[in-house]
């Protein structure tokens, strides 16, 4: 059969479809928080062009992010939480701990200075950022990076950890805006990685970034789209 146009609404696909945003729903994404609180505009953006889990950014604190912007060039330090740990009896207070069994258990991300959505150039995570540590400038270094609001413009008093539930509300509820009610935070992630293969990434430092062990795990993350497979047959999508 020769390629052509093909409208996939008339086929149905078997398996789970990789969990990633393409860019015209990223842009739909940066344009759906362009009038949100800055605290809204830098959780949505800090986890899309970092690819960070969501406990990573979860127990960063403020003052570690403070030098991460005074770099030259700006970079996070992230540390890998997830395969990189153990959980342990502390001896001294009989308590179940996570302890960390890998030295080399924190990896560089360059913080970009680059749009997700060119329409939107401000909304960059360096600028974001800037204007979020602003907004937390009276906040002490050992305060957590992230803090919850409560709509309008008050949030929690104290260094209290950002619960999980309260990130996951924030993004999903954009997620329905932009007509993609199934992704959640994760997918954050999953799109941090196919941006950077798009990007021309080699797979060893897409690996680096992604904080895994091997390039084996980057496996559900950069699998091809359906729409992919077809592009690369020739077929025009509709």
């Amino acid at each position: 059969m020769e390629s052509g146009t093909i409208n996939l609404n008339n086929w149905e696909f078997i398996g789970t479809p990789i969990r990633d945003l393409t860019r015209e729903e990223q842009r739909r994404l940066i344009a759906s928080i362009k009038n949100e609180h800055i605290a809204y505009q830098f959780l949505v953006i800090a986890y899309l062009e970092t690819g960070a889990r969501m406990s990573e950014l979860r127990h960063y604190l403020l003052g570690d992010f403070r030098k991460a912007i005074a770099r030259t060039p700006p970079a996070i330090y992230l540390q890998n939480l997830k395969g990189h740990s153990k959980l342990v009896k502390n001896p001294k207070t009989g308590k179940i701990e996570k302890k960390i069994i890998s030295k080399n258990n924190y990896r560089l991300i360059p913080i970009r200075k680059i749009p997700p959505n060119p329409d939107f150039p401000e909304l960059n995570l360096f600028d974001v950022s800037l204007n979020y540590l602003k907004w937390r400038e009276k906040d002490p270094d050992d305060y957590y990076l992230l803090t919850q609001v409560n709509w309008p413009n008050k949030r929690w008093k104290g260094n209290y950890l950002t619960s999980a539930m309260f990130i996951h509300r924030v993004i999903k509820k954009h997620m329905i805006r932009i007509g993609c009610p199934e992704l959640h935070t994760h997918s954050l992630r999953h799109s941090f990685a196919m941006n950077r293969l798009r990007e021309g990434c080699p797979l060893p430092v897409l690996q680096k970034l992604m904080g895994h062990r091997g390039i084996t795990s980057l496996t559900p993350y950069v699998s091809p789209r359906q729409e992919t497979l077809f592009e690369a047959m020739g077929y025009k999508l509709e």
